[in-house]
């Protein structure tokens, strides 16, 4: 009788053995997920802090590039898109879609041009879209001149935004002396017209503000999303 007490209890004991054993291992296991999850988690988030600070730089870069004092370089650090807005009185004329000498002189500075051949390149290579934007006044309405009536004739506002968006494409292109850069960037390039329907303010739809090109930078895996 004691010797069966006996055997039970080396049993029960090698049992709890096991039981801790296992224990420990699974402690061990869950340590080393929780730990290497953490080091992906360190990583990841140090690679993004890198992208963010890397377009921050850029943003700064074609701020003094571009050597605008009527543009502004904005930038979205959850998407890492960078935008230069140019005001529309110093880019176009009302209801007109001609490039106007300032804005197209920095347009087609050697620094700028060579930046957005730089752009499209390498790994981390970006895409460019170029959205025209206007304010809410009737194209048909407006007073034409001479010197500007070629760039006058359009049938409403989604069609004048989207030929200012396309001027400004054509000028940058047309200024890239390479081939080879001038083709790259022609295959990253997009224009975009959106009339009066993102007006910066909506409290004046008429005021020059509204009249305006934004010039994207977008990371290439952001565009490859937006297509998807």
């Amino acid at each position: 009788m004691n010797k069966h007490s006996d055997d039970v209890s080396e049993w029960t004991s090698i049992s709890d053995l096991m039981a801790s054993l296992f224990s420990i291992v699974m402690l061990f296991l869950v340590y080393f997920v929780i730990n290497s999850t953490m080091e992906k988690i360190r990583k990841s988030k140090e690679a993004q802090e890198k992208k963010q600070n890397a377009q921050m730089d850029l943003a700064e870069q074609l701020r003094d590039e571009l050597d605008l004092s009527f543009a502004k370089v904005l930038y979205d650090s959850i998407s890492g898109i960078i935008v230069l807005e140019i005001e529309g009185d110093h880019s176009f004329e009302q209801g007109k879609a001609c490039v106007m000498p300032a804005f197209e002189k920095a347009l087609t500075s050697d620094k700028f041009l060579e930046r957005i051949a730089n752009l499209v390149k390498g790994d981390s290579a970006r895409t460019i879209q170029i959205e025209g934007h206007s304010d809410i006044t009737n194209v048909s309405e407006e007073i034409v001149t001479s010197k500007y009536r070629h760039c006058a004739v359009f049938d409403d506002n989604f069609s004048l935004s989207a030929q200012r968006a396309k001027n400004v494409a054509k000028t940058i292109l047309e200024k890239i002396k390479d081939p080879a850069d001038r083709a790259e960037v022609n295959k990253r390039i997009s224009v975009v017209g959106y009339g009066p329907n993102r007006l910066i303010n909506p409290n004046n739809p008429t005021g020059a503000e509204n009249r305006r090109v934004e010039i994207k930078i977008i990371p290439f895996e952001k565009s490859i999303e937006r297509i998807n």
